[in-house]
């Protein structure tokens, strides 16, 4: 197991290298992992740049279990952040489970910090 996995990153590292394979001729994916919310939002989002975080099915409280001796967040789950209204404090989200949906600020930056702010971004190749 290598150190990026044993730090319970290998979801982002296995997600980054799949895209990477997969060779976009438009955009590149770039570890974010460790930003706060409120960054990701406005250096990312505000800018177009497609944002993937790790938070929970159905908003649920996460817990942390060992998984062949990695520590895993269960029910993680991987979305895109498709949109960010200031004035509401409100996220969009695009979910592969629930289809387009939204989440308060609050909600959403809580949930991706107990998941341990887990995120990459696809930026536009210049």
């Amino acid at each position: 197991r290598d150190a990026q996995e044993s730090r319970g990153l290998g979801d982002v590292y296995k997600r980054q290298r799949y895209f990477k394979k997969n060779k976009s001729k438009k955009y590149v994916a770039v570890d974010t992992t460790g930003k706060t919310l409120k960054k990701l939002l406005e250096d990312e989002v505000l800018n177009d740049n497609p944002v993937i975080v790790w938070l929970t099915i159905d908003n649920k409280e996460p817990h942390t279990a060992k998984v062949r001796g990695v520590p895993y967040v269960f029910p993680s789950h991987t979305m895109v952040i498709s949109g960010y209204d200031r004035k509401k404090e409100l996220i969009y989200l695009t979910d592969s489970i629930s289809g387009y949906r939204s989440v308060s600020y609050d909600t959403a930056n809580e949930l991706y910090k107990l998941t341990g702010k887990k995120s990459f971004i696809l930026q536009k190749k210049k």
